[in-house]
């Protein structure tokens, strides 16, 4: 598995540069690359001062919030990390160079949510959905019309972008992540 910096030097074969000084940033080819709000730049920042070397997400989330973390944080940073690895190129280097056929649908917003954009973005990498993961707070009740709801969601989008060979799954499941005793 290559290292985070070893990752970013293979997207696009092209090299990346990093300001680290005053507002974080990233180029490709001299243009500006879109990095999002501040903390993924904050996410982008801890991973640059690591690097070559892994970084545990207890420590992301230290130095991602002053204060205590919020609740749901390291979900939080998990899709930061999502958002970062696709403003900077990752996954396309990750999909196609490790022979994937299909990928996942990620956190809503990490694709497109328009059928037409998402089929597009999946023929133009060469992969397949192959499904999306649908989180539920099972133990409240009062959850259960939202999950609902969002599965639909993203079954209608699912629907709309699907390979004519491969229809996509839904997992629905317990949202533990945010419960202590569940979560390290």
């Amino acid at each position: 598995m290559p290292t985070f910096d070893e990752t970013l030097r293979m997207a696009n074969h092209q090299p990346m540069e990093f300001s680290v000084l005053g507002i974080v940033g990233a180029s490709r080819a001299g243009q500006p690359i879109a990095l999002g709000g501040s903390q993924q730049r904050r996410l982008l920042a801890a991973l640059l001062a690591e690097a070559p070397r892994p970084i545990a997400l207890d420590r992301i989330i230290d130095v991602m919030w002053d204060d205590p973390p919020p609740d749901g944080a390291r979900r939080t940073v998990m899709s930061y990390v999502s958002r970062l690895r696709g403003s900077l190129g990752v996954d396309r280097v990750e999909l196609v160079e490790a022979g994937y056929c299909g990928t996942e649908l990620g956190d809503w917003g990490f694709m497109p949510t328009e059928p037409a954009a998402l089929r597009t973005i999946l023929e133009q990498r060469g992969v397949t959905m192959v499904g999306a993961f649908v989180p539920v707070r099972f133990i409240n009740v009062t959850a259960h019309a939202s999950g609902a709801e969002a599965a639909v969601k993203v079954a209608h989008l699912l629907a709309g972008a699907a390979s004519p060979d491969h229809a996509p799954m839904i997992i629905l499941a317990d949202e533990n992540g945010t419960v202590a005793t569940r979560s390290p």
